[in-house]
């Protein structure tokens, strides 16, 4: 008998570990599940480079503007941490909203 609540609690807790892990799963990342435009482009992906500079974007500090890898994918007009840090936050809202890279960067002036 004793095995058996044992067996019914571990379940409970089970079940709750995977209700919270979707939540922040599906709750937390919207884009994990967008299914149209830019918001689309799997930023979690390891293998995914927007700008074709050889840096993925999970870890492109300046994912539609094409760097080096150097400068953690940034141009060189991009130096400081902070600049890539508002670079990358400019560019994810754009994202968001739709648009390409090649009004993104048209809009900052990259190209």
């Amino acid at each position: 008998m004793k095995n058996k609540k044992r067996g019914i609690e571990l379940d409970v807790v089970a079940i709750v570990l995977a209700v919270i892990i979707f939540f922040i799963l599906v709750v937390m990342n919207k884009n994990l599940f967008a299914k149209t435009g830019k918001e689309g482009i799997d930023f979690l992906s390891t293998t995914a480079d927007e700008d074709k500079d050889d840096v993925a974007n999970a870890f492109d500090k300046c994912i539609c503007s094409k760097g080096t890898i150097e400068n953690d994918g940034c141009p060189s007009s991009i130096r400081t941490e902070e600049d890539k840090r508002k670079h990358r936050e400019r560019v994810e809202g754009y994202l968001k909203d739709n648009y390409d890279c090649e009004k993104i960067n048209k809009f900052l002036g990259l190209k």
